[in-house]
């Protein structure tokens, strides 16, 4: 229900006169109802085989093919010829196809090993439509009023001459090395980014937010950090290339403490190099910076770095209506205006504030939580209880000094880090009830935080 078929319709108003095509696939369609059927007068009178195409694919300028990966092979081989060439093979005849565009969805990748590399090569742009994610949006859309025929004026467009026009100077353009590098790391790339960018001077910066607690978090960064160096490989070229790097920056921001350090209790900010057994710089190619964000507690009146700036509207950018006063800087008010946050209508806003408070993996940190609680009280217990035990001697002083402190030990490290996750949920702007039902802390206990 993410209107994708609506896509292909309204993308039809982009061209004069054009006309759209869709089919909803199945294992059992077959090339009739995506080709048209053959005529059965041109076979009998003129021994002739070909399809009637009018109304189908071959007479469409824009195609939307639904469930793709569920058509048939003799289906999916005539489609690769009509994307790639656009051209459709009608019995001794050869048609020049119209299409100017063909959309396909599916609620599947195609099946490995059978032989649909190729058609899925053919689609240039690819992206992922989740479902409907937050309420508030799924409410708005099953009350919204269905919307009218769109009419789309003449002179926007595009005409059958200004599209060939079109087709001839684009072979007019040249693409940079630097352009085709992307390309080959994109295609060869399987991570994705919140933010992904290159500065002029060749600069790779990876942005990833995060916040939920994970493993093996540091080890995924490098991962992605990798991708970024292997794209500035060069193929091809007059000489060999020298294997110069440019730097490639990895920024986590973690609504998490990486670890639980008591000596980097209020470290927000870790940034990790290359160094050899010396402690001197490797290489400053690689540079990882983590912001753990639930150890900055600084209120607007108490900042007083340049970082500490950032990080006060990185964690309440959110719930910000205005540029807080404190924040001179010029860097500062491009930020607000790129942001917009001002200007949000109320709806938007609630929607916008709704989505950054949501926990895709709460459930799972909660987990996480309440089994890293157990292993540090168990831990603590059966060390107290084992000393408690040894100092007394006897067996029974033992027994219950185990008993005691073990229980004491798992009950101590599970409120600990009910108050954890209870203090990250707060930065969240989840309600105190659900805060109070997914902790078990008291209402009174959470405002206190």
């Amino acid at each position: 229900g993410t209107a994708k078929s609506l896509v292909a319709r309204r993308l039809k108003l982009a061209f004069k006169d054009g006309n759209a095509f869709e089919y909803l696939m199945s294992r059992f369609s077959t090339p009739d109802e995506i080709f048209g059927p053959v005529s059965i007068s041109l076979l009998k009178n003129e021994d002739k085989y070909e399809r009637v195409v009018d109304g189908f694919l071959p007479t469409a300028t824009v195609v939307f093919l639904d469930e793709i990966w569920k058509a048939s092979p003799s289906i999916q081989n005539a489609l690769l010829t009509a994307i790639n060439e656009r051209i459709f093979q009608n019995g001794r005849n050869t048609l020049s196809l119209p299409m100017k565009a063909l959309i396909a969805a599916s609620n599947e990748l195609p099946a490995e090993d059978e032989g649909l590399e190729a058609l899925w090569d053919r689609f240039l742009v690819r992206m992922v439509s989740n479902c409907i994610q937050t309420e508030s949006t799924f409410y708005k859309m099953i009350r919204q009023k269905s919307v009218g025929e769109v009419v789309m004026p003449q002179d926007l467009q595009i005409t059958d001459e200004l599209y060939e026009i079109w087709q001839k100077e684009i072979g007019k353009v040249t693409i940079p090395d630097d352009v085709c590098g992307a390309v080959t790391a994109n295609r060869e790339r399987r991570a994705i980014y919140d933010v992904y960018c290159t500065t002029k001077e060749g600069e790779r910066f990876i942005v990833e937010m995060q916040r939920a607690k994970q493993d093996y978090f540091k080890d995924r960064a490098l991962y992605y950090s990798s991708f970024a160096i292997r794209e500035q490989g060069q193929k091809g070229g007059d000489k060999p290339w020298d294997y110069h790097l440019m730097p490639v920056y990895v920024i986590g921001i973690l609504d998490f403490r990486i670890d639980d350090d008591p000596t980097r209790a209020d470290k927000v900010i870790t940034r990790v190099r290359l160094k050899d057994d010396d402690n001197r710089t490797f290489s400053d190619r690689l540079q990882l910076v983590f912001l753990e964000m639930p150890k900055f507690r600084k209120r607007e009146d108490e900042l007083e770095s340049f970082s500490d700036k950032w990080l006060f509207v990185i964690k309440n950018l959110y719930q910000l209506d205005d540029k807080p006063k404190g924040l001179t800087e010029g860097i500062f008010k491009k930020l607000f205006k790129e942001a917009s946050v001002a200007n949000l209508q109320s709806p938007e806003k609630e929607e916008y504030e709704e989505s950054l408070k949501i926990y895709r993996d709460w459930y799972n940190v909660i987990d996480t939580a309440k089994n890293e609680g157990l292993a540090e009280g168990r831990a603590e217990g059966e060390a107290k209880g084992r000393a408690e035990g040894l100092a007394e001697g006897e067996a029974k002083g033992r027994a219950e000094g185990l008993v005691e402190g073990e229980a004491k030990g798992r009950a101590e490290g599970a409120k600990q880090q009910a108050i954890e996750t209870a203090r990250n949920a707060k930065t969240l702007g989840l309600p105190v009830e659900t805060i109070a039902q997914l902790t078990g802390l008291s209402a009174e206990e959470i405002k206190d935080l």
